[in-house]
C-alpha cells in the first residue's frame, strides 16, 4: 500500500458529493491531457441524458426508475440525480470553453440531438397527461417528469453549446 505522502494525496474523510464532484472535475482534466474533450463531451452528455431513452423510438414509454445503492423511498428519487445532473452539466459547460479538440461529429451531435427532442417531447406529454396540480395529486410521476426536462434541457444546452463551436472551428478553416 502506498503512503498518500507518495501519492500527493491528503488523507481523511471526504463525503460523498465532495468526491463525485472532484472525480468529474479530475474526468475532464484527463480528457484535456488526452486530447479527447470533444469525445469526452460526448459520453458525457450522453450519460447526462440518461438510459432511459436511448433509442428516439421510445416515445411510448415513459420509464424513468433508476437503481439506487440506498434505497431512499420513492419521493426522496430526484434529488441526487438533479444534483448529479447540475453538477456534470456544470462539469461540461466549463470542458467546452477549453480549447476545442476536433473530432465532434456532426452525426453524433444530431443523434445526441434527437436523442435530447425525442426525452423532450416525452416528458411534455407525459406532463399534459398528469391530473391538475400534479405537484401536490401526482408528486413521484411529477418529479420523475420534472427531473427528465432538466436532465433534458442541460443535455440541449450543451449540444447547442457544442454545435456552434464545431460551426466556429469550420469558419476558421
Amino acid at each position: 500500500m502506498r503512503s498518500a505522502t507518495f501519492l500527493g494525496v491528503a488523507t481523511g474523510a471526504v463525503s460523498p458529493p465532495v468526491a463525485l464532484e472532484m472525480g468529474v472535475g479530475l474526468l475532464c482534466q484527463l480528457f484535456q491531457m488526452w486530447g479527447q474533450v470533444a469525445a469526452g463531451m460526448m459520453n458525457l452528455i450522453e450519460w447526462l441524458l440518461g438510459d432511459e431513452q436511448s433509442d428516439t423510438g421510445c416515445e411510448e414509454s415513459l420509464d424513468l426508475d433508476e437503481e439506487f445503492l440506498f434505497e431512499k423511498g420513492d419521493l426522496n428519487l430526484w434529488a441526487e440525480p438533479l444534483l448529479w445532473a447540475r453538477m456534470l452539466h456544470g462539469h461540461l459547460s466549463a470542458l467546452g470553453g477549453v480549447t476545442h479538440s476536433p473530432g465532434v461529429s456532426a452525426a453524433e451531435l444530431d443523434r445526441l440531438s434527437a436523442v435530447a427532442k425525442s426525452n423532450a417531447l416525452v416528458a411534455e406529454r407525459s406532463m399534459k397527461a398528469l391530473p391538475a396540480l400534479p405537484q401536490f395529486s401526482s408528486t413521484i410521476e411529477y418529479a420523475k417528469i420534472s427531473l427528465l426536462k432538466e436532465r433534458t434541457s442541460l443535455a440541449q444546452i450543451l449540444l447547442d453549446t457544442l454545435r456552434s463551436l464545431d460551426d466556429c472551428e469550420r469558419l476558421r478553416k
